[in-house]
């Protein structure tokens, strides 16, 4: 095309010390450690003179324009397209990205991470350790263990830690009638999707509105459509009419999730609000 280059990258021979680098035409380069499975399907990089405002890409990536794929030890790339025209790319030991995948730049794949067929990750992205994705994701932070292990959306939100999305679910951005303008109910943003407490879970096919705010262990229902506003923490959201809408779920710390009990309510909570991981 005229506005990337596409690096062919199969077939990339190890190397006999500790990483390989690969410089792909026009500056782009991937960076991989011998220990790591590399069999991606395309890296695509800007051509030289480009520039990006992305608020992930360094200095050092402007003043260069070269963005580098960063594959560490044990990870395994089985697939995948990843797009460095905006930012390099990192995917942490042990990670796995599995065919099928998009990834653009600037984004961070955490260690054990697990990348499924048909993720669709649009830049700005930062996964801690052992997340799985599928769905689409944009301008997100995920802590340590999220799993969105299905088909969803996510943008311009935070995920606490071991917070889970079952299927379809859908974290709004973008108020309607906004006129693309700054909306001051969102701290003078844009666009704002959900924060979502450590623990905290979302049903199948449940929709957050702009501005959404679950507190810590709080478990959604399935099918919701949630306002703006906040949510818990420690509460069950299950979209009836007032005052049966939100109940208390964990009555004494014995019963929280965040204190890693397996048994008691949250057991029940998980099972009847979400789908299989």
């Amino acid at each position: 095309t005229t506005t990337a280059q596409v690096v062919a990258a199969r077939g990339v021979p190890r190397s006999n010390g500790r990483s390989l680098r690969v410089a792909a035409p026009h500056g782009a380069q991937v960076l991989r450690s011998r220990t790591a499975l590399f069999y991606p399907d395309a890296v695509v990089d800007a051509p030289r003179g480009s520039s990006s405002s992305s608020p992930l890409k360094s200095r050092d990536d402007n003043a260069r324009n070269t963005h580098v794929l960063i594959v560490d030890d044990d990870a395994r790339v089985l697939g995948g397209t990843f797009d460095l025209s905006a930012g390099s790319i990192a995917i942490r030991r042990g990670a796995v990205v599995e065919a099928g995948a998009f990834i653009a730049g600037p984004s961070v794949i955490g260690p054990r991470c697990r990348v499924r067929p048909g993720a669709y990750l649009r830049g700005d992205v930062i996964l801690g350790a052992s997340c799985i994705v599928r769905g689409e994701l944009k301008n997100v932070v995920a802590l340590d263990g999220v799993e969105m292990g299905h088909v969803c959306y996510v943008g311009d939100s935070v995920l606490g830690f071991e917070s889970h999305l079952a299927a379809h679910v859908v974290t709004a951005n973008l108020p309607l009638l906004s006129n693309n303008k700054s909306d001051p109910r969102l701290g003078g943003r844009r666009k704002c999707g959900a924060i979502l407490g450590d623990r905290a879970q979302i049903g199948a096919a449940t929709v957050t509105s702009p501005g959404t705010f679950l507190g810590k262990a709080t478990v959604v229902y399935p099918g919701l459509h949630l306002r703006p506003g906040t949510y818990g923490p420690r509460v069950l959201v299950k979209g009836r009419a007032p005052p049966d809408d939100v109940v208390p779920l964990w009555e004494n710390s014995d019963d929280d999730p965040s204190s890693d009990s397996s048994s008691g309510p949250a057991a029940v909570a998980s099972s009847s609000a979400s789908s299989s991981k």
